[in-house]
């Protein structure tokens, strides 16, 4: 299924060759939690697909709850108000910021879908379910360089969320032994 995909996956390919020797140089986790990782992370995923439908569910909620004048408790009026400094602050927005807001919904589309898509891959210990890890992470890293333009930036939040994000990617190349095909027979035949 991957050899269909490889001209897409190409120009990913090549930055997978240069971050292996990156991170051939750092430290390695214990064979024991890599091995455990690998094989609970389909669930982790599954976790975060989970989490992430409940939390645009709730996100759907508080915008509704506000537009229509429903109960105006205090958290529903200090979510308006963050709301409409946030609206206030788009409409001032030069236009990269829209951009800016909209390849970020497209990012996190994405990563989304990839998620759901890879889950079945990781149950499985395929190939496919690695790349899409590996996409979803690097689609992370993008959705936080595109965060650098939005008008209530927080260098705080910022760096935090690279360093998370660049830690989830050497998970996700430590990983990668347990989804290649010599590493998966190897890692099936223990499991």
């Amino acid at each position: 299924m991957l050899s269909k995909l490889a001209p897409l996956y190409r120009p990913f390919a090549y930055l997978e060759k240069f971050l292996m020797r990156v991170f051939e140089k750092m430290p390695r986790l214990p064979q024991s939690l890599k091995h455990f990782i690998a094989k609970y992370v389909w669930l982790i995923v599954l976790f975060d697909i989970i989490m992430t439908i409940l939390l645009m569910i709730f996100a759907i909620f508080i915008v509704s709850a506000i537009d229509g004048g429903a109960a105006k408790g205090e958290f529903v009026q200090y979510m308006s108000s963050h709301l409409a400094r946030l609206d206030k602050a788009m409409e001032l927005a030069p236009w990269y910021v829209h951009t800016a807001s909209m390849a970020s919904n497209v990012v996190f589309d994405a990563t989304v879908i990839l998620q759901i898509v890879s889950v079945y891959f990781l149950l499985h210990r395929r190939r496919l379910g690695w790349v899409s890890l590996y996409i979803v992470a690097l689609c992370l890293l993008a959705q936080d360089i595109i965060s650098l333009l939005y008008p209530l930036f927080n260098i705080g939040d910022f760096i935090f969320s690279v360093l998370f994000h660049l830690a989830l990617l050497y998970v996700v190349f430590e990983l990668r032994s347990y989804f290649t095909r010599t590493g998966s027979k190897k890692s099936r035949a223990t499991t």
